[in-house]
């Protein structure tokens, strides 16, 4: 989460989190890859969405594969940690959305 290309700032944890879980099944990453798709259709935040799906994330390992629940959950809540800027952001309604326009013209 904190890595030496970007000066030990910011990071892709959710997007590793998702590498580190692909091989736990399929199933479990369309779940959470929908997940998140959902989210941020209807909400355009990113974050929020990001959010969303790793508390989720424990949520779908209970019922596919119970056995990896615990690891899985400490890792939602580390990641549900470092979002903690955005979500100060996203109460104050400070985030910045995304936009599915298209910037050619």
């Amino acid at each position: 989460m904190y890595p030496i290309f970007f000066d030990f700032k910011g990071g892709k944890a959710v997007a590793t989190a998702l590498g580190v879980l692909l091989p736990i099944g399929l199933d479990l990453a369309g779940l959470l890859i929908l997940t998140w798709l959902c989210v941020i259709y209807f909400t355009r935040y990113s974050s929020l969405a990001a959010i969303i799906t790793v508390s989720l994330a424990p949520f779908y390992i209970w019922l596919l594969k119970p056995l990896y629940m615990y690891p899985v959950m400490m890792l939602s809540v580390l990641i549900v940690f470092r979002h903690k800027d955005n979500i100060v952001r996203l109460i104050n309604g400070r985030e910045s959305k995304v936009s599915f326009k298209s910037t050619s013209k």
